[in-house]
């Protein structure tokens, strides 16, 4: 009787273990796998709303960017001063947006715990470095902003008349 059940035990050990192996590693790479596919999706979601505020910007008036006296502007829109647009995004979408001249918030949806927006901060030097100097998007799913850990998608602002990259969203 106990070399049949010693016989049954490793039969069960046999058969049990790779099961169990295989499954781990099955629900790892899932999970591992899902991981990837929120992170591209929320990459894309964040690029298309930047990409779309900075296109109702330039479809309104072919005028370049500029800041002057402590207002962002294209042409007569007043960018740092109107938070109706940006407000309204954080409404219907969630999501938060801050516009940059050169490194420095100018204007966002984002408030601090006082009700005041958290506008005249500066951008991270990897964002400045990348989306300022290099002229590309830059994503992050590891960012810090007024102490809430974010995802963010970078998008340069250019002058619609020279290129030239003056800030970002």
């Amino acid at each position: 009787m106990k070399i049949r059940f010693n016989f049954l035990i490793r039969i069960l050990l046999i058969t049990f273990i790779p099961i169990i192996v295989l499954s781990v590693v099955f629900t790892t790479s899932n999970i591992i796998g899902t991981t990837k596919i929120g992170d591209i999706l929320l990459e894309e979601e964040l690029k298309h709303m930047g990409v779309s505020l900075l296109e109702n910007y330039e479809v309104s008036n072919d005028d370049d960017y500029e800041y002057k006296e402590g207002v962002f502007t294209k042409g007569n829109i007043k960018i740092s001063e109107d938070f109706n647009y940006i407000d309204t995004l954080k409404e219907k979408t969630g999501l938060y947006v801050t516009i940059f001249y050169k490194d420095t918030r100018v204007a966002t949806n984002i408030m601090k715990e006082n009700g005041e927006r958290f506008i005249g901060t500066k951008a991270d030097q990897e964002v400045i470095d990348k989306v300022l100097k290099n002229g590309e998007t830059f994503y992050t799913a590891n960012i810090t902003i007024n102490n809430v850990k974010c995802a963010a998608n970078y998008i340069p602002i250019k002058q619609p008349s020279n290129g030239q990259v003056i800030g970002m969203v």
